[in-house]
């Protein structure tokens, strides 16, 4: 019974939110996007109407008309019952993500939550029934509006990844406390690409980035998962100062390389 009210409440939700989210302002690469913005700084979001099949990366900025756009939000119900979406790559430019936005994506099995992210809204996961981890980047608990944001039984069968250190904060907060099972994601067991993939240089002791999405959060982490230094990228370079003699974990977006200084 709780199944089904929560199931009619979610579809009577998005029926709602439907009525102003139907029409997109602008597709790229199949991904839809309402213009939030229209003023500089330029923002969208992700709404539904979008080819939403397979493995999607929802880039940081997005260009329409010769205006870049910086994309901060997932909108309600954008993805909600596409069934066939296999992955979802966010980027760190998002912020919020509204209701339902996930809903019923059975083909999720796996997501991770930029750090980023502040606030998810009700019934963004409910219906995904075959999520088997769940990694949130953000070192203090993403706000959880009133309502389920989950099954009830994907706090059994489903583990929740959390940055080194904060798995208290996370078991303390409204909702994340609900999972079973727990654990700190190690920033030495991620999977590290190429520094050149990420356009990573050490110019005269700095760490020198190029080709930058702008919005796109730029992280350094020491090697036992310390944050120590956190931007928004607002051109296409960055310089970044750290000690010598030391190794780095540089985060882009969801791409990381370990570096030497």
């Amino acid at each position: 019974m709780k199944i089904m009210k929560r199931k009619l409440l979610l579809i009577s939700v998005l029926f709602l939110t439907a009525i102003n989210t139907w029409a997109s302002d602008f597709i790229v690469n199949g991904v839809a996007y309402n213009i939030t913005s229209s003023a500089a700084p330029y923002k969208v979001e992700v709404t539904l109407g979008g080819t939403y099949t397979g493995a999607i990366t929802i880039p940081a900025s997005v260009s329409n008309n010769g205006i870049i756009y910086l994309v901060t939000s997932i909108g309600y119900h954008a993805f909600e019952g596409c069934s066939n979406l296999t992955s979802i790559t966010i980027p760190n430019s998002v912020t919020f993500i509204y209701i339902g936005a996930f809903a019923n994506c059975t083909g999720l099995t796996t997501i991770t939550i930029p750090s980023s992210v502040t606030v998810i809204e009700s019934f963004t996961f409910l219906g995904c029934s075959n999520l088997t981890s769940f990694h949130v980047q953000n070192t203090i608990p993403p706000g959880v509006s009133m309502g389920d944001l989950f099954d009830y039984d994907t706090f059994s069968k489903c583990t929740l990844y959390v940055p080194v250190g904060f798995k208290s904060a996370y078991q303390k907060a409204a909702v994340w406390g609900n999972f079973t099972n727990m654990l700190e994601d190690n920033l030495n067991n991620i999977q590290l690409i190429s520094a050149n993939d990420l356009s990573v240089n050490i110019q005269t002791g700095k760490v020198v980035l190029t080709n930058l999405s702008v919005g796109e959060k730029v992280e350094a982490f020491t090697t036992d998962g310390k944050l120590i230094f956190t931007e928004n990228a607002t051109k296409e370079s960055l310089s970044i100062q750290l000690p010598a003699n030391k190794t780095y974990i540089i985060r882009i977006g969801m791409k990381s390389a370990k570096i030497i200084m």
